[in-house]
């Protein structure tokens, strides 16, 4: 599906190793899946952030002092909600897509499709918003 959807875009070559090693290692828990998918794609944006896991859930975030450091958002996206938040902070811009002649500007995809549509230039993309 992957290649069906992006091997016309303009950076899939460049990436598709790397990404398809990941997909095809085969890691006993989807949980360290998931954590590689989302270490390549932060790397490969360019993205700047200290991931970090907690021990335990605090419905605050996570708390140093009386300091909230790192919020919960893990209710901020939801996938029977309508997502608008980008469209509220009024960040939804348009970047290129292989298919937008076709069928326009689609929003809310993965960084997936930000990445193979605008390689390095992702970052430039995210930094504008």
């Amino acid at each position: 599906a992957i290649v069906s959807a992006y091997r016309t875009s303009a950076y899939f070559e460049y990436y598709q190793d790397e990404l398809f090693e990941i997909l095809d290692s085969r890691p006993e828990k989807l949980f360290d899946l998931n954590m590689a998918l989302i270490r390549f794609f932060i790397e490969k944006t360019g993205i700047k952030v200290d991931l970090r896991f907690t021990s335990d859930y605090s419905p605050q975030g996570l708390v140093e002092g009386s300091s909230v450091i790192c919020e919960d958002l893990r209710e901020v996206i939801h996938p029977k909600r309508p997502n608008t938040l980008l469209a509220d902070l009024g960040l939804e811009k348009p970047y290129f897509q292989v298919f937008a002649p076709k069928y326009g500007f689609k929003s809310n995809l993965s960084v997936m499709d930000l990445l193979f549509n605008e390689g390095p230039d992702s970052i430039m993309f995210l930094k504008r918003l």
